[in-house]
C-alpha cells in the first residue's frame, strides 16, 4: 500500500528531467549533430515526397492495421496505427524515421564500446546513416519506420548483457522480457532486419577478443559467448514467437503462403545455397550490381574495411611482450580474428541464407540492415585502438602513424 501511495505522489516531470540530466553529454551532443546531418542530407527527399511503388495509395487513403499481415509483417503498420490514426503524415513521418536512424548510431556506438567522444560517435553515426542504402529504404513509404528496427535489435542485445550482469532476479527477468519483446517487434515488422544481428554481434566479439589483454584467446572467446548467452537466447525466443504468429495467421487465412517474401530455402538445398550466398557476399565487396552504387564507391568502402582488418592484425602482432611462444599465440589470435571478419561478411546476408528470394542478395533496402553496419565497423576498430592500449603498444603500432601522437591507456575520452 505504501508503494502505491509513493507512486501516486511521484512528480514524474521532475523525475524525467532528473533522468535526462543523467544522460552523458556525449550522447546528447552526438544525437544533435547526427540528426541535423541526416536532415540536411535527405532534405530534398523530405520535402519533395520522393516515394515510389504503391505507397501513394496509402498516403491518400491511409493504411489498414492489417494491410501487411498477408506477408507476415504484423507490426509493419504499428506506428501509424498507434500515433497517426493509420494515416501517413508527410515530413513528420520522415523526421520520425530520422530519429530512429540517429538512435541506431548511438546504440551501436554504446554496444561496440566506441570511446565516449562526440567526434567519434558523430563520424560513425553520420557514415552509418547517410548512405545510399538508407535512401533506398526512404523510397518506400511503407518501410520508412523500419529504419528504427536496428535500434530495437541492438537495444535488445544491450538489455540481454545487462541481464547477465544483474544480481536481482526480477530485474534480470524484466531485461530479458524486454529484449524478447523488442526482437519480436523487429522481426514482425521487416524480417530482413535479421541481417543486423550477426554483423553487430560478431563485431562485438571481434572487439572483445581484440581488446583481450591476456594471451588466452580460446578462453576469451568462451567467456564472451557465455556473457552473450542471454542475447542469443532472446533472439531465438523472439524468432520462435514470430514463427508461432506466422503459423497462427496462416491457419486463420491472413497469410498468402505463395508470397515471395515468405519463401524459405529447404534443408536439402541449404549447403549449395550457403556456398552461392558466400560467393556473392565476397563478390559484392568489389562489384555491386546496382546502378547508383558505382564501382568506385563500392571499392572505397571495401578498402576501408580491409584497412580496418589490416590495422587490427598489425597491432595485435606488434603489441605486448616478445618471445616465440607469445608470437605463436598472437598468430592464433590474428587467425581467430580473421575468421570472425570472414563470418561478418558472409552472415551480413543472413536473410539471403534463409530466403529463396534473389532480392535478398541484391536489394539495397534489404542490405541496409547488414552492409551499413559492416562498412562502419572498421572505424570503430580504429577509434578503439586509439584508447585501449598501453603506451608501449602505441609506440610500436600503426596508431603512431595514424594519429601522429602517443596513445593513452584510458578507455574513453569526452570531447
Amino acid at each position: 500500500m505504501n508503494r502505491i501511495i509513493k507512486f501516486l505522489e511521484t512528480d514524474f516531470l521532475s523525475l524525467a528531467i532528473a533522468k535526462f540530466r543523467e544522460i552523458p553529454k556525449v550522447y546528447i551532443k552526438s544525437f544533435v549533430i547526427i540528426f541535423i546531418a541526416i536532415n540536411v542530407a535527405f532534405a530534398y527527399h523530405t520535402f519533395s515526397f520522393m516515394w515510389g511503388d504503391h505507397d501513394w495509395g496509402w498516403l491518400i487513403n491511409g493504411m489498414n492495421t492489417t494491410s501487411h499481415w498477408y506477408i507476415g509483417r504484423v507490426t509493419g503498420t504499428l506506428y501509424p496505427a498507434l500515433f497517426t490514426g493509420n494515416n501517413i503524415l508527410p515530413v513528420l513521418t520522415d523526421l520520425h524515421a530520422y530519429i530512429g536512424l540517429t538512435f541506431n548510431a548511438i546504440a551501436l556506438c554504446i554496444y561496440w564500446k566506441v570511446p565516449k567522444s562526440t567526434l567519434y560517435y558523430s563520424i560513425i553515426g553520420i557514415l552509418l546513416c547517410i548512405q545510399l542504402y538508407t535512401l533506398s529504404l526512404l523510397f518506400y513509404l511503407q518501410l520508412i519506420t523500419s529504419l528504427w528496427l536496428p535500434f530495437f535489435i541492438i537495444t535488445a542485445l544491450i538489455f540481454s548483457e545487462k541481464a547477465t550482469l544483474c544480481d536481482k532476479r526480477c530485474k534480470r527477468i524484466a531485461y530479458l522480457l524486454s529484449a524478447i519483446f523488442l526482437n519480436l517487434i523487429a522481426f514482425a515488422n521487416y524480417p530482413p532486419v535479421v541481417n543486423t544481428i550477426p554483423v553487430v554481434f560478431i563485431g562485438r566479439m571481434i572487439i572483445d577478443v581484440f581488446l583481450e589483454k591476456e594471451n588466452r584467446i580460446f578462453v576469451a572467446i568462451k567467456e564472451i559467448l557465455f556473457r552473450q548467452r542471454y542475447g542469443l537466447l532472446t533472439i531465438v525466443l523472439g524468432a520462435l514467437l514470430f514463427g508461432a504468429i506466422l503459423l497462427l495467421l496462416k491457419n486463420i487465412g491472413y497469410i498468402n503462403s505463395n508470397s515471395y517474401q515468405l519463401q524459405t530455402i529447404g534443408m536439402k538445398d541449404f549447403i549449395s545455397h550457403l556456398m552461392h550466398v558466400s560467393y556473392e557476399a565476397f563478390r559484392s565487396l568489389w562489384h555491386y550490381p546496382v546502378s547508383f552504387f558505382t564501382p568506385v564507391l563500392v571499392r572505397l568502402f571495401t578498402s576501408l574495411f580491409i584497412f580496418g582488418v589490416f590495422t587490427v592484425g598489425f597491432n595485435v602482432f606488434v603489441s605486448g611482450e616478445r618471445g616465440a611462444k607469445l608470437q605463436k599465440t598472437k598468430i592464433i589470435k590474428i587467425i581467430s580474428l580473421l575468421i570472425l571478419f570472414l563470418l561478418i561478411i558472409i552472415f551480413s546476408k543472413t536473410s539471403a541464407l534463409i530466403s529463396t528470394n534473389p532480392l535478398s542478395l541484391y536489394a539495397p533496402r534489404i542490405l541496409f540492415y547488414g552492409n551499413s553496419f559492416m562498412l562502419v565497423f572498421p572505424l570503430a576498430l580504429i577509434f578503439l585502438q586509439r584508447f585501449n592500449f598501453p603506451s608501449y603498444h602505441c609506440k610500436h603500432s600503426l596508431d603512431k602513424y595514424l594519429f601522429n601522437s602517443e596513445c593513452t591507456n584510458s578507455e574513453s575520452v569526452e570531447v
